[in-house]
This record gives C-alpha cells, structure tokens and sequence, in this order.
C-alpha cells in the first residue's frame, strides 16, 4: 500500500489526498498543526477506501493522482448517499478554466491552484467552508 497516515487529535477529521510526498507531508503538518485530525493517502483507491471506513469531515484532494484520480474520487463521493454531503476541496497544478469548472459542476465546493496558494490561505479556505456548515 502507498500510502503515509499522520494522525493527530482534532475534532475535525480532513482526508488529504497528494501523490507528492513533499507537498503531502508539509500540508498534512500544517493541517495537523491548526488542530485538524489529519490523514494523508497518496492514491485515489486509498481515498476512496480510507472515506468508506472513516468518514471524513472533509477530503482535501489533488487531480493528478495514479490511477483513480481527483476528479473520480469527488464523482464516486458525491454519487454516494453515504459520503455525498462531505465537502470536497480540489487542490491542483491545473488551471484552465474548463479543469475549474469540471470540479464545480461534480460538487467541490473550491478549487486551489498549487501555485497560486499558500499553506496558510489553504488552512484559510477550509475554516472558510467549515464554519459556513
């Protein structure tokens, strides 16, 4: 299995979803460090597995994943009435208009450009969409 889990106490359980170890490792830590119950997967099967078994109060997700990707992991979440309220935030290197709005019309309630953000603005957009359920 490829996946790294980083766990810590938080009343908020966020599923991190990034195939980078780098990027995954530093985002985890940040989430972790505001207090979140963090677990960082590097596939969309592990995705899909570690939702089924835990039920996240959020998936945080990059596109570009080996095999099942971003775009497949929030179209089989929010096709499920188990798992199909938990907000979804599509974190990614791609940004062409039709990439956005392909994650909007799914159900992601945002999406991040990589490079267009900082660890803190992605903290910011997730106590954003929290406190607005």
């Amino acid at each position: 299995m490829d996946t790294e889990e980083k766990n810590t106490k938080g009343e908020v359980k966020i599923l991190w979803v990034e195939d980078d170890s780098f990027l995954g490792s530093l985002i985890a830590k940040k989430l972790s460090g505001n207090g979140y119950d963090v677990t960082y997967v590097a596939t969309g099967e592990d995705a899909l597995e570690h939702v089924k078994n835990n039920k996240p109060n959020l998936v945080l997700s990059d596109i570009m994943l080996p095999g099942i990707d971003g775009f497949e992991i929030l179209k089989t979440l929010k096709s499920n009435d188990e798992t199909k309220d938990i907000p979804v935030i599509l974190f990614s290197n791609l940004n062409q208009e039709d990439d956005m709005k392909k994650g909007k019309d799914l159900g992601a309630e945002f999406f991040l450009v990589k490079s267009n953000v900082v660890p803190d603005q992605i903290v910011s957009k997730i106590q954003e969409l929290l406190s607005s359920r």
